[in-house]
């Protein structure tokens, strides 16, 4: 019998502002820089740390509460 994948998250568009990271639109969205991961994981060819004005990126609908355990981003 074959495996079902695991579903994708719900996930809505974002335009990045000037200056922003991963982890302030984090915080900005979801109350903690933490969840930078959650992003960086629903937008597989992102280069971290090169994020630009305008750019359009996907953000999940909501995050795992604090301490719950998630995937890694590439494999680490």
């Amino acid at each position: 019998m074959a495996s079902t994948p695991p579903a994708s998250p719900a996930t809505r568009m974002y335009t990045v502002l000037p200056d922003e990271s991963l982890g302030s639109i984090a915080e900005k969205l979801f109350g903690s820089s933490k969840h930078w991961v959650e992003i960086a994981l629903v937008n597989p060819g992102i280069k971290l740390g090169q994020l630009t004005a305008g750019q359009v990126i996907r953000v999940p609908e909501s995050v795992p509460p604090e301490g719950a355990s998630r995937s890694s981003v590439n494999g680490s």
